[in-house]
């Protein structure tokens, strides 16, 4: 009988392919996760890009008002607030509205 059995057994490589693919598997959830990120942030660029440009080239006049001549506070989440004073106006596109003051 020979003693000196050089190579690795089959229970070993079994756990180093399954090992390799538990890694795979990890990798591949977080390039899959990654990818679905940035479609969502290209399609909020591209809907916000469209809101500005309608902005920019349409006429104001358009737009509804929604505070004439007051202050408007706002307050942010460590209560530090600010006031704006004068005309609040909101333009609506498909998907988002645009807030502006003047």
């Amino acid at each position: 009988m020979i003693n000196n059995r050089k190579g690795s057994s089959m229970v070993s490589v079994l756990i180093a392919f399954a090992v390799l693919m538990i890694g795979l598997s990890i990798f591949s959830t977080s390039i899959y996760s990654a990818v679905q990120t940035i479609q969502v942030a290209n399609s909020l660029n591209k809907r916000s890009d469209a809101a500005f440009y309608e902005y920019y080239t349409n006429d104001p006049a358009g737009s509804s008002i929604l505070n004439a001549g007051n202050k408007i506070y706002l307050e942010d989440e460590e209560t530090k607030s600010f006031s704006l004073e004068g005309d609040a106006y909101q333009q609506e596109t498909e998907e988002l509205a645009v807030y502006y003051f003047k």
